[in-house]
């Protein structure tokens, strides 16, 4: 098995799941703007609970880059 042959790869995960998420906030902003489907407190928590996803999403993507060049360079014998 190649390295390219994973079944689910983390980092595009990780992506799709924040890309996804800015859609979703799209999509609850658009809906409360034209059709106010939802209350204002449920929408207001809506949002900031997506907010808080991707941030942490985020936040996961950037320390698994710096642990794989951390990784990298290691092997590479630059640090001890």
């Amino acid at each position: 098995m190649q390295k390219d042959d994973k079944p689910v790869n983390l980092h595009n995960f990780l992506v799709y799941a924040l890309v996804g998420m800015a859609f979703a906030s799209a999509a609850l902003i658009l809906d409360q703007i034209w059709l106010q489907m939802l209350p204002w407190d449920i929408f207001i928590k809506a949002e900031v609970s997506i907010v808080i996803l991707a941030l942490l999403d985020g936040f996961f993507i950037l320390l698994r880059a710096d642990l794989a060049q951390n990784k990298k360079l290691k092997d590479e014998n630059y640090l001890d």
